[in-house]
């Protein structure tokens, strides 16, 4: 009966197996779980977030709350990669259905969100409205940080539709609570100010520049604060300072920082056209030389590399400087740079053409891959639930013979572990019990008679106690003899059990010979084993801290498993821990040896009170301690 169980089961667990494999094909990943697992890389790692995402293909077994997570985690994504949110329609529905059920998480990101898609639709006053809801909330609420959240973007669609008027009076407002603004966004709020300020006509102030410079280099900002400096230096170009901009470029020439080759061609370009403006043409055609050399050298570094911006530049400077000196204008070279932008921009539509046919293609190529892969995974498992049930029978005779085998091997490693450690706790007290006798008998010369009496009775026990022990060794060894006969009796396989035995025991000595040098070389303990004294509490405080740092937070553990024990059970049991004899422990209680035997015992019975099967039978405290 027991083999037809065992039968029955293998093949009930088979069946499950096979039926698992021939519906894998065809199943989608867990829903739940892969959304959960979405959702928590959406801040930082969005792009294998969106990944997970796109890789789900049919929507129509969702709940509705797993379709309005999809449709968010999905929007969530494309902003947080900076992509597109005009398909992300049903983001709107979406963000109705958190709000409705209550979903504060999700309030502020909901108005954020359902104004990006408008944004991307380009329904930007929709978008200006869906803002103003948000930030109008946010206000009401006093939560400053996704207010501002939502007044940048909402900035972003003013500057959009050129509302420059708008963004200075925005970003004013924003400015005024410039001490809750994170330090980067006060000094780029402050730039854009200054750029805003002059895309509306005012050129006067150059203040809000050369404030954001500072603010940037003093929050450590060092690139961008270059970067609001050559704005500065164009500034002061368009306001028809040229002199003035001059100044600002070459200071940045002199300035030790790393920067980029496109960097300092923007600067030697601005120069040219300020040296032009002055009627400076050597010095204009000069840095127009140097811009282009620098630009025929990151062509032939970088093949790839066209640089459209910065040659339009060029060649529109070398026009009018070959025009004021009289010369002609290259006009065959502009054809020509225009006609390799042309060329530039078609060779890039034709290789994103090959790489949309290309990517088409190895769809395609993936689902005939899958539909075989299919089809090939079904014969398998065809295949392997035929060999499986050829040798389910050998495989369970085998097992029944090789568990009864194992049971009696892990029996006797069992019983042959807990004899070793029987009597090496029985040789560890006897040589306690030695110790404290010797002790014992020193201290009876200095005693009174009813005293010496009392101590003597506890002497005597204590030898009677030894011998007991004594005789239980003898019978332990003869009883670990028969264990290691069994043991080397069974197959050589069976060996790296007995190997595995002899390893843990040799550890556990090791283990315990490190810990007594460590606890032995304490100078409170060192002293205290040669001249036991009253013990105060700062020296407890000491062994206590000793005691958790040889053995891992020993007075914690025990103290969480028996919550019963008192302050005299814990430092007792302390003592025991470190090895410590009945009559050093008296002296540093300042009782007699026979009441550290009593409160032993007491502390025995009330951690048998807490947990009934925690002592094996005939063992001591110091025992159970010892391996505690």
């Amino acid at each position: 009966m027991k083999a037809n169980g065992i039968n029955f089961g293998k093949l009930l667990m088979l069946s499950c197996v096979l039926a698992g494999l021939l519906t894998a094909c065809n199943s989608q990943p867990d829903v739940a779980r892969l959304l959960r697992h979405a959702d928590s890389m959406l801040t930082d790692q969005p792009d294998s977030a969106l990944c997970l995402l796109n890789d789900i293909l049919d929507e129509s077994s969702f709940t509705p709350p797993e379709q309005m997570q999809l449709i968010w985690d999905k929007a969530m994504a494309h902003y947080r990669l900076d992509m597109s949110l005009a398909e992300d329609s049903l983001i709107g529905k979406a963000a109705a259905y958190y709000r409705q059920s209550g979903d504060s998480s999700k309030l502020y990101d909901g108005y954020l969100l359902e104004g990006m898609y408008l944004r991307w639709a380009n329904r930007d006053n929709e978008a200006i409205a869906v803002f103003d809801e948000g930030i109008n909330l946010a206000i009401a609420r006093q939560d400053t940080a996704d207010m501002l959240v939502l007044q940048r973007k909402k900035l972003e669609v003013y500057y959009k539709q050129s509302r420059y008027k708008e963004c200075r009076k925005m970003i004013e407002d924003m400015l005024r609570i410039a001490d809750k603004l994170p330090v980067e966004e006060h000094y780029q709020m402050v730039y854009s100010l200054a750029l805003v300020s002059q895309l509306d006509g005012d050129l006067s102030d150059m203040d809000f520049l050369e404030k954001a410079a500072n603010l940037a280099f003093a929050a450590g900002d060092t690139a961008f604060a270059y970067h609001i400096q050559r704005n500065h230096g164009d500034a002061f170009m368009l306001a028809g300072r040229y002199r003035d901009a001059i100044e600002q470029f070459h200071q940045l020439m002199k300035a030790k920082f790393s920067f980029t080759t496109s960097f300092i061609n923007a600067i030697k370009l601005s120069m040219a056209y300020s040296y032009f403006c002055l009627e400076q043409f050597d010095s204009a055609r000069y840095y127009v030389n140097q811009v282009e050399q620098s630009l025929d050298d990151m062509r032939k570094r970088n093949k790839n590399q066209t640089q459209l911006i910065e040659k339009g530049r060029v060649y529109l400077l070398r026009a009018v400087l070959d025009n004021r000196v009289g010369n002609p204008i290259d006009i065959v070279g502009f054809e020509r740079y225009c006609d390799s932008i042309e060329v530039s921009l078609a060779e890039k539509h034709q290789t994103e053409l090959r790489q949309q046919e290309t990517r088409t293609r190895l769809q395609q190529q993936n689902y005939e891959l899958t539909i075989r892969r299919q089809r090939l995974e079904f014969q398998i498992v065809l295949i392997i639930a035929l060999l499986l049930g050829m040798v389910l029978i050998l495989i369970i005779m085998y097992q029944r013979n090789l568990k009864r085998k194992e049971q009696v091997i892990r029996q006797l490693s069992d019983d042959l572990q807990k004899h070793l450690r029987q009597l090496k706790d029985n040789e560890r007290l006897i040589t306690q019990n030695q110790e404290s006798i010797r002790e014992l008998q020193m201290q009876l010369v200095h005693q009174q008679a009813h005293e010496q009496q009392e101590q003597q009775t506890f002497i005597e026990n204590l030898k009677l106690q030894n011998q007991e022990l004594t005789q239980l060794n003898q019978d332990l060894q003869r009883q670990i003899d028969i264990y290691w006969k069994q043991l080397n009796d069974m197959p050589s396989k069976d060996k790296f059990t007995q190997k595995l035995t002899a390893e843990v025991l040799q550890l556990k000595d090791r283990e315990l010979l490190l810990t007594t040098q460590l606890i032995t070389s304490t100078p409170l303990v060192k002293e205290l084993r040669t001249s036991p004294r009253f013990l105060q509490s700062e020296d407890f405080n000491h062994l206590t801290t000793l005691v958790n740092k040889v053995y891992p937070d020993f007075t914690l553990r025990l103290m969480k498993q028996y919550p019963r024990l008192t302050d005299v059970d814990l430092q007792l049991c302390i003592l025991l821990k470190l090895n410590f004899s009945i009559a050093q422990i008296a002296a540093f209680t300042a009782v007699s040896p026979t009441s550290v035997s009593q409160q032993k015992s007491r502390t025995k019975k009330r951690i048998l009170q807490q947990t009934p099967d925690t002592f094996a039978d005939g063992e001591t405290l110091d025992s159970w301690l010892y391996r505690f």
